[in-house]
């Protein structure tokens, strides 16, 4: 009896410590299972750190507003077809969404890891000065050449695929039930595509990579994850069109929450499947040679016989 009563002092205990404690979010032990996680997760470092945040992401609209509305001037005052103004249009501000695109994420990216480092659900971003590791504002404005000039040619890979899959066929009005059928095929495709190649950008801006090197990472890392990065595409364009639908100022807000969440699954995605990150640095199996290797070493082996040979003749 002595005994049941201490366990059960013991529990008791226990649990009145338990209550006593702070409920606390810990950040880091969240299991990110569904969206919902990552969007919590995104929205607690855009609140806690909302001046830089929402800060950058507000100039970066209000200079991509400047930007179309002087392209569009232009465009008018050149060409007076519709079709041609449009692709004129994309032509022109695509280098400028490129440049500022990379500064927002590379800025984004730092601010997602920095809450991350050590494990620390405490950001305190904007209580440190800009010399203690605080996130400084040359991420956004300074983006290195070359991966913006990777960013930039991804982004016109991303706006023929859109042309070709979707615009061509939404322009075409003849033979509507094949066109229907068609542009929701053509759709469909489209969005299988931006699922398997989301990461791309980040593999340039934050791995360093080529265009070509990101896309086939891109793609491997969304291997057998096909179906849920296609859900998580869906739901954030969701989000994005919510945001600029509310007369633009809410695209200040979702913009950013968009960005961090893709920050968030890419992370996740790389930290959860360690056989993959062989293949995605070394880009082979770990007990697999590449074709270039093997075209290497049997090209040391002609030379070598060729020398021995050489050798023999002469003696």
């Amino acid at each position: 009896m002595a005994r049941e009563v201490k366990k059960k002092t013991g529990t008791n205990s226990s649990s009145g410590t338990a209550a006593s404690r702070k409920p606390t979010l810990e950040l880091p032990r969240i299991r990110f299972t569904i969206v919902r996680n990552y969007l919590l997760y995104a929205h607690e470092i855009v609140r806690r750190c909302w001046r830089r945040v929402l800060g950058a992401s507000a100039i970066f609209i209000l200079i991509m507003t400047v930007i179309h509305l002087a392209a569009i001037q232009l465009v008018l005052s050149l060409v007076h077809i519709r079709e041609q103004q449009n692709v004129l249009l994309s032509l022109t501000t695509l280098p400028f969404t490129a440049y500022f695109l990379s500064g927002l994420i590379r800025y984004l990216i730092a601010i997602c890891r920095r809450p991350l480092a050590g494990g620390q659900p405490e950001v305190g971003v904007e209580s440190q000065s800009e010399g203690e590791g605080a996130v400084g504002w040359s991420t956004f404005w300074l983006v290195p050449p070359r991966a913006y000039l990777h960013m930039l040619l991804f982004l016109v890979y991303y706006y023929f695929l859109y042309v070709c899959l979707v615009k061509v066929v939404v322009d075409f009005r003849e033979y509507e039930g094949i066109i229907q059928i068609r542009m929701v095929a053509g759709l469909f495709f489209f969005l299988w595509l931006a699922a398997r190649f989301i990461f791309a950008p980040l593999f340039i801006l934050d791995g360093d990579r080529n265009v070509r090197a990101a896309l086939r990472h891109s793609y491997l890392l969304t291997t057998r994850r096909t179906r849920r990065t296609l859900l998580f595409v869906v739901l954030l364009l969701a989000i994005l069109w919510l945001g600029i639908l509310a007369l633009g100022v809410g695209a200040v807000y979702t913009l950013p929450l968009v960005l961090i969440t893709i920050v968030l699954i890419y992370d996740n995605y790389r930290s959860a499947a360690p056989e993959r990150l062989k293949l995605l640095e070394f880009g082979h199996a770990p007990g697999q040679r590449r074709s270039g290797t093997r075209k290497k070493v049997r090209r040391k082996k002609v030379a070598k016989a060729s020398k021995s040979g050489g050798g023999r003749r002469s003696s």
